[in-house]
């Protein structure tokens, strides 16, 4: 099993995301776009609720970005 490092920056600055509930763009290799908020991190995935509730597991090795959505 993969060590999940809560020293890395980006662990860091997702739990962070986590902890305000804010909404996330993340763009997968495919070109496959999914918004919503972050509920938890693990070493190989997030996983992302969007605005109905619907959560989906997404492959750390899948994405190519996270973006942070500015609060509205």
């Amino acid at each position: 099993m993969t060590e999940f490092n809560t020293g890395l920056p980006s662990v860091r600055r997702l739990q962070e995301v986590i902890r305000d509930r804010e909404i996330l763009e993340v763009k997968l290799n495919t070109g496959d776009v999914f918004v919503g908020q972050l509920r938890w991190q693990d070493p190989d995935c997030l996983c992302l609720a969007d605005a109905e509730g619907q959560e989906s597991l997404l492959w750390r090795s899948a994405i190519a970005f996270v973006k942070v959505r500015p609060h509205s």
